[in-house]
């Protein structure tokens, strides 16, 4: 699957809106996901395809020399294709440009390949938070890098 990786234009975040909602069973609400949009600590990339639809997303929250990856989602259509991966490391290199020297984020703790993918990118565990997730209720393995 041929994709494109950019930082994401404000009219895409309906499609975002509709992924989450795919996605998740706790999905972010449009107005949170624009409330995030306009704050000037974060930055969202998309994925499109060949014909320009967005099929992936990733949201990164910097703030002084640390930063945030708030979500990062893909279409079960496009994935096993790189993109969460390609998506990672454009809000890692996002994070740097912008003085980021420490990475955090959490996943839920059954979510095996998510915790995989991470680790490629130097990315440890160091804690859980308990019961952090809603729909299912589940505990958040939080991770560091750097």
């Amino acid at each position: 699957m041929e994709y494109r990786i950019e930082r994401l234009p404000r009219e895409e975040l309906t499609a975002v809106s509709r992924l989450e909602r795919e996605i998740f069973t706790d999905p972010w609400s449009y107005e949170a996901l624009l409330s995030s949009y306009d704050n000037p600590c974060s930055v969202f990339y998309r994925a499109s395809d060949a014909n320009d639809n967005t099929v992936g997303y990733a949201v990164l929250y910097c703030i002084y020399e640390e930063a945030e990856i708030l979500n990062v989602a893909v279409a079960p259509q496009a994935r096993r294709n790189g993109i969460a991966s390609a998506l990672i490391g454009a809000a890692v290199e996002e994070g740097e440009k912008r003085g980021s020297s420490a990475f955090f984020l959490e996943v839920r703790a059954s979510n095996g390949p998510a915790i995989a993918l991470y680790k490629k990118f130097g990315f440890s565990p160091i804690g859980v938070r308990k019961r952090y997730y809603s729909a299912p209720v589940e505990d958040a393995i939080e991770m560091r890098r750097g």
